[in-house]
């Protein structure tokens, strides 16, 4: 849906101007339980209804609703960016244009704000943010029109395994030890069917994903010690086990990149003033994969 009717400029223009958008997780539900426990209800209602109503439904679908949230038309998402021949608009579209059409809606401003979909969590004044972003590198494709976004928080008690204690000198090497290279290579894959917004069932290694950290190695290298800060740069290769989507009957897809990168720490303070990684070579299967990750102020 982002890369086809939600990326198409008619389809958001109508919705702002029109409608109230509203998503919801397959998965997890932000809030108290009370908050899911009622939106996992009205989303039963709302299916119900359109079963009710012999109109098609599922749980990954467009339903557009009366203001009274009575069914008035569905898609399923996998038709939702098919295109009529003749006036070249998706269905997604042409459904928007005939419910406004048939309520005569007016139009008005957005109902709520546009702003970002991925918000830097909170984290604790002495943990370190870091920012990754995944993609597979090909021209088209629903999965892979945008990159996928993570934040990654390390507690002090994680970054600060990414450098020695005491002095350091140019030359100087070392192994960055696992509680710091983990919870980063981890997540070198790109965007899948992932339902969960839970590391606890996503990086499971008997959950649905089966998700692992099969291979990892990262290495630092002092190259250059000045006005007391150092800079490290950073070597390793990691390789991740993958469902593509819960319970896939098909092998867990390997996802391999050679890392490199650089680190910028104060060896003194004990505080890092930057992280930068990038994948090279990387692999989704046999798909080119591009990964970066950054440190966040």
């Amino acid at each position: 849906m982002r890369a086809g009717p939600l990326a198409n400029l008619h389809v958001i223009e109508l919705l702002n101007a029109h409608f109230v958008p509203v998503y919801t997780s397959n998965d997890e539900v932000p809030g108290t339980a009370d908050v899911a426990r009622k939106e996992q209800a009205e989303r039963d209602r709302v299916y119900r209804a359109f079963l009710d109503a012999k109109l098609s439904a599922g749980s990954v679908h467009v339903y557009v609703l009366s203001p009274e949230a009575k069914p008035l038309g569905s898609i399923h998402v996998a038709h939702a960016g098919d295109k009529d021949t003749e006036t070249g608009k998706d269905r997604t579209q042409q459904l928007l244009e005939k419910t406004i059409a048939d309520l005569k809606v007016k139009k008005g401003r957005p109902v709520v704000a546009p702003k970002p979909q991925s918000a830097p969590p909170e984290k604790p004044a002495d943990a370190l943010l870091l920012h990754l972003v995944a993609r597979k590198l090909v021209a088209k494709g629903s999965w892979n029109e945008f990159p996928s976004e993570d934040w990654i928080v390390l507690e002090a008690g994680q970054w600060r395994n990414l450098f020695p204690d005491g002095e350091v000198n140019v030359g100087d090497s070392w192994t960055i030890d696992k509680a710091a290279s983990t919870p980063i290579l981890t997540r070198f894959f790109p965007q899948t069917e992932c339902c969960t917004a839970k590391d606890s069932v996503l990086y499971s290694e008997t959950s649905a994903y089966k998700h692992r950290l099969e291979e990892q190695s990262l290495k630092a290298s002092v190259i250059e010690v000045q006005s007391g800060k150092a800079v490290a740069r950073l070597d390793g290769r990691s390789k991740v086990l993958h469902q593509f989507y819960p319970n896939n009957r098909f092998p867990a897809t390997v996802s391999t990149a050679n890392v490199v990168g650089y680190v910028t720490f104060d060896p003194v303070k004990r505080k890092i003033e930057s992280l930068r990684l990038v994948s090279d070579r990387g692999k989704f299967g046999k798909i080119d994969m591009g990964v970066a990750v950054r440190s966040m102020p």
